[in-house]
């Protein structure tokens, strides 16, 4: 993988490999315009206040079309991830803010590992679903900035 001056342009334009990126300097807004401008669905979520579990699954539920039956728990959640509208035809970028949380937690570890299974599901289907966490970058989530 070569270096690119513009990693988040690398990751729209798919010569970034889809997955779940920290990028600590990032503009959440702004990442999320220049994605949307390239035809990708975006989702945002706000977790700069809080990231209890019971605020961050309402938090997906209510942004990222989840079925009027979703049940707040882990397994649901990734349930519901592998099975948004429009199915493999379009891409999906997730675009975390969460500058001051510590991912290490415990719901912000098991969020992210189930944010890079469901990466990985949509790859293995020929689509793609990235996330771009906007905030500290932890040992588990690759920076954007490092490329």
């Amino acid at each position: 993988m070569s270096c690119d001056p513009d990693p988040i342009i690398a990751l729209l334009t798919q010569r970034l490999a889809a997955g779940v990126w920290a990028a600590p300097e990032a503009d959440s807004s702004s990442v999320a315009s220049v994605a949307a401008a390239a035809g990708w669905r975006v989702y945002q979520l706000d977790l700069t206040e809080s990231l209890g579990k019971e605020e961050l699954l309402a938090q997906l539920r209510d942004r990222m079309e989840f079925p009027p039956h979703f049940r707040p728990n882990w397994d649901a959640t990734a349930d519901c991830l592998k099975d948004l509208p429009g199915g493999i035809d379009v891409r999906r970028l997730l675009v975390v803010d969460a500058d001051h949380i510590d991912a290490q937690a415990a719901p912000a570890k098991i969020f992210l590992e189930i944010l890079a299974e469901v990466s990985a599901f949509w790859s293995r289907h020929g689509s793609n679903f990235s996330v771009v966490w906007i905030g500290l970058p932890t040992d588990n989530v690759p920076a954007l900035a490092d490329l």
